[in-house]
Formats: structure tokens, C-alpha cells, sequence
């Protein structure tokens, strides 16, 4: 098998690289270690949190816990997603800070939408309807399956993890659901909410990119209901940063301007969708979330 060395020094891989070892091992350079500087948290998410540093970097600590290889993995999204014309921040470096990893992102004029809310609640509306026009552009963006994976595939695996503990009603209502949305290749943030959609000089762009796929634009929009209409007060105004009612008031009016142009019965059906859509997905993931 393949020896996997990880937390190589620069001197240590010197070495390798001179004998050779370096084609025979699997070599994980020695991370740059990172204090960390501020205590205000810029963005939170759902694996880590967000803060600026004072040298203008901004760096995402993730939970303890949190494997390399997610960290790796975002990392290899975000630059695919680049590519594509994606507008996201991309980390250039991987850290530690004490016993977890981090990642240092260069922004100097970085603001969450669920803290420009917070500090602008007059302007909801607008930065609703920024928000709802952006979304329909990111929409639009087709992708090949050999770059993100299949959101449907993604549910499919987690059903397969959970079927011991999913009674056969919520299976098969969760299997239905899903083979009745339409195929699409538009790319998914697969994660999205006010937390990690942030202001940049000016620009609207993405952050946790983690859940990057393709599918429906449902399973975006589910996501940022779920955040707004559906969860306790507790996660606006403790995640968000944002009270119940402002919460509520940004969807009433980014829904709409998002289904512009789209029938009354589209607009129904697509509400239905996603309450109904929420409620199976919540079974599912507090299933995961137990495991």
C-alpha cells in the first residue's frame, strides 16, 4: 500500500525529494500555522466560521473534527467553480489554528448579506431582490457531470445511510419526491443561505462551496426557504443574525421577483414543493445528523 506522511516540513520534503521517496510516499506538506487575531466573527457556516485578519486576509476556521480532506475538497470546488465563470472567493492556502484546519482567503471588503441586513434591515427589499436576480444568472449555468456531482445521486447516497432508521412511508415518500423533480445541469450551491452569500468590492459572490452539484433549481431555493421560513427563531437570529420577522420579510419579497414571469399555478406548485420538500429533508438529515 501507499504510506501516507502527513505534517511534512519544508526540509523534511527536501529530503524525500533527493532520494526519491517522494514518487514512493504520499506526502502531505506541514500546514501553515495561523493565530488567530480577531474575535468577530465576519460569516458563520455550517462546518466552521469566518474572520479578518489584520495583515487584510480573511480566513474560515472549520469545527474541530473537520477531516482534511473536506477542507481539501472545498478548496478543489471553489476553483472549479471559478472556472466556470462561478463568482466565488477562492482560498489560496490551508492552515491550522491550534487543533483544527483552517482556510486564508485574500478579501479586504468582505460582508455577509445576513450582516448587511442586519445593519441595513430599511434595505431587505433590495437586497432581496439583488439576491433573487443573481440566483436566476447562477441558475442559467449548465455543467457536465464529470466536474460536480448529481444532487439527486447526493440524496440517493444519504438514503442508502440512513434506510435502517427511515421507516419504508418516508423512503418511498423521499424516493417519489425526488423522481418527480425534472433533470437539470444547472449548478447548485447545494448549501445556500444569507450566511454564505457575500458582498465583495461591490459583487455579489459564494462562499462554502463544499455542497457544490448540479440538478433542479429547487434544491437551491429549499435551502434558503428552509433558512428563512422554516427553522426556529432561534437560527435567525443566532446563525443569521436576524430576527424572525426580517427573516420572513426577505423571503416574501425575493420569492416573487425569483418566479417572475412564471404562471399562478407554477408559483403554487413550486410553494408546495418546497414545504413539502422540507419536511421529508428534515427527516432525513436529522437521521444523518444522529448517526
Amino acid at each position: 500500500k501507499k504510506i501516507s506522511i502527513s505534517n511534512v516540513s519544508d526540509e523534511i520534503l527536501n529530503i524525500f525529494a533527493i532520494t526519491g521517496f517522494i514518487d514512493i510516499f504520499e506526502i502531505n506538506k506541514k500546514f501553515k500555522e495561523v493565530t488567530l487575531e480577531s474575535s468577530d466573527i465576519l460569516m458563520r457556516s455550517v462546518n466552521g466560521q469566518f474572520y479578518k485578519q489584520h495583515d487584510d486576509t480573511m480566513i474560515k476556521i472549520y469545527r474541530k473534527g473537520i477531516s482534511i480532506d473536506v477542507v481539501k475538497n472545498e478548496r478543489e470546488l471553489a476553483k472549479k467553480a471559478l472556472v466556470l465563470g462561478i463568482p466565488t472567493l477562492i482560498p489560496f492556502e490551508i492552515c491550522t489554528v491550534g487543533d483544527r484546519y483552517g482556510l486564508i482567503y485574500e478579501a479586504t471588503d468582505t460582508s455577509s448579506m445576513a450582516k448587511l441586513i442586519t445593519d441595513n434591515p430599511d434595505a431587505i427589499e433590495n437586497y432581496a431582490a439583488r439576491l433573487a436576480r443573481f440566483l436566476i444568472e447562477l441558475h442559467k449555468i449548465e455543467v457536465s457531470s464529470d466536474i460536480f456531482p448529481s444532487i439527486k445521486e447526493k440524496y440517493r447516497e444519504w438514503m442508502a445511510e440512513a434506510k435502517d432508521w427511515l421507516n419504508v412511508n418516508d423512503r418511498n415518500s423521499i424516493e417519489k419526491l425526488l423522481d418527480g423533480i425534472p433533470d437539470r445541469n444547472c449548478y447548485l450551491h447545494g448549501n445556500i443561505n444569507l450566511s454564505n452569500i457575500t458582498l465583495h468590492e461591490g459583487e455579489l459572490m459564494l462562499l462554502d462551496m463544499s455542497a457544490s452539484s448540479y440538478g433542479h433549481p429547487v434544491f437551491d431555493l429549499q435551502n434558503i426557504y428552509a433558512s428563512l421560513m422554516e427553522t426556529p427563531a432561534s437560527f435567525c437570529s443566532g446563525i443569521l443574525g436576524i430576527s424572525y420577522a426580517n427573516c420572513r420579510r426577505f423571503w416574501e419579497s425575493f420569492f416573487p421577483i425569483y418566479m417572475e414571469g412564471k404562471s399562478r399555478e407554477t408559483i403554487n406548485n413550486m410553494q408546495t414543493l418546497l414545504k413539502r420538500y422540507y419536511i421529508l429533508n428534515q427527516k432525513l438529515v436529522s437521521i444523518l445528523e444522529e448517526k
